[in-house]
């Protein structure tokens, strides 16, 4: 018996020997060919924390883990009851300044306009007042001159008639000659009275064209008072567009707070962990989704140092998964670490994970259909020589 257990243990260290010299012969048969690298890892992405930009109260979480999500969608609503009332409130403030605006500049342009019509009068009156002056002034030497024409006129229509009277006493004249005489002498008195009445109205007139410079003066003293409700006007009109301004300010910031209560994905991709839930009191920043873009995939795998120094950034590569093993997906090296490590150990062999190697990230090229996913395991090819035909990998 005893050596009947010992001849079957014989037996079967000979045929580990012989399954394990198999088993090698197996798998270097048909090892990569030169300018090939094969590697393995999982596939990672970017993971991108979603989060809400204001405090509240969450009402609804509308997405779970798994859900393909796209840009923009909708993925929170926060309670905005208390900003919606703000809203409203900005709206009123806003439509009352405004009001306040339209009525400011209405006045500003009624008192402008005021103020111009005054300038131009003003500008009249100074061209104006020095020409009447002159014609008054020339009218009152005219009369004045025709008054002591007529003045003349009279003493010698006087002394004309005063002479024929006599000679009408003495008989040397007729009846007829005294009377033209007296005639004349009372034509030229009237005419004298008429010159003076003209000389008087001159003088008037005169006086009159001379006050001219006191309207001159009241005038510009009005100008002045509009140029003075103008200016008050102007900074009416100014301090009703700053509190506009205010108004506006407050408004957006409602709008914006109001906006941030809803919170939206930032880009395509996969909601990985959902953290918070509906119910939750957060303040802000608090994570709501972790998210990946599964678009901006990679692989991160780990090459032995002694291979390391044939890789290049921009090196194509292919990376096969056990769910789709005859389509592999197009990558190129987009990240090689400039320090060594050893294999880490959730991925390798305890005697494996004593090796130095050096951790590549291969960039996913294409998605189709979003086949590939955070998490899944992977195999790569790398071609470090161009003219090495493209091999699967060989475990």
């Amino acid at each position: 018996m005893i050596r009947a257990m010992k001849a079957f243990a014989i037996g079967l260290t000979i045929l580990a020997a012989l399954g394990g010299a198999i088993y090698w012969l197996w798998g270097h048969e048909d090892e990569l060919p030169e300018g090939l690298i094969q590697a393995s890892g999982r596939i990672e992405g970017d993971q991108i924390t979603i989060a809400a930009d204001v405090s509240g109260r969450i009402v609804e979480l509308t997405a779970r883990e798994g859900d393909l999500v796209e840009a923009d969608q909708v993925l929170a609503h926060l309670d905005d009851r208390a900003v919606r009332a703000r809203v409203a409130q900005a709206e009123k403030a806003l439509a009352a300044a405004d009001a306040t605006v339209r009525r400011a500049e209405a006045e500003h342009a009624v008192g402008d306009a005021t103020l111009d019509a005054g300038e131009k009068s003003l500008d009249v009156l100074r061209q104006e007042v020095p020409l009447q002056v002159e014609m008054a002034d020339a009218e009152l030497e005219r009369a004045r001159a025709e008054y002591s024409t007529a003045e003349a006129s009279e003493q010698k229509s006087r002394r004309d008639f005063e002479r024929i009277a006599n000679l009408h006493q003495r008989d040397a004249v007729t009846d007829e000659d005294r009377d033209d005489a007296e005639l004349a002498w009372i034509e030229s008195h009237n005419e004298v009275l008429t010159a003076q009445a003209a000389v008087r109205s001159a003088e008037q007139r005169a006086a009159d064209a001379r006050l001219g410079a006191n309207r001159i003066t009241a005038q510009e003293a009005d100008v002045q008072r509009l140029r003075a409700e103008v200016s008050r006007a102007a900074a009416a009109v100014d301090e009703s567009r700053a509190r506009r301004a205010e108004a506006e300010a407050m408004l957006d910031e409602a709008r914006s707070v109001l906006e941030d209560l809803t919170v939206v994905a930032p880009a395509d991709g996969t909601i990985v962990t959902r953290i918070s839930e509906p119910g939750e009191v957060i303040v802000a920043g608090t994570p709501l989704y972790d998210m990946v873009d599964l678009d901006r995939l990679y692989l991160r795998a780990y090459i032995p140092q002694q291979h390391v120094g044939k890789l290049y950034l921009g090196a194509p590569a292919r990376i096969y998964t056990d769910a789709f093993p005859d389509e592999p997906y197009p990558a190129t090296v987009g990240h090689i670490a400039s320090r060594a490590e050893f294999t880490p150990r959730e991925v390798q062999t305890p005697e494996q994970r004593v090796k130095m190697v050096f951790a590549v990230e291969l960039y996913v090229e294409e998605n189709p259909e979003h086949r590939l996913m955070p998490g899944l395991p992977a195999d790569a090819v790398i071609r470090w020589k161009e003219d090495v035909e493209w091999r699967a990998p060989q475990w």
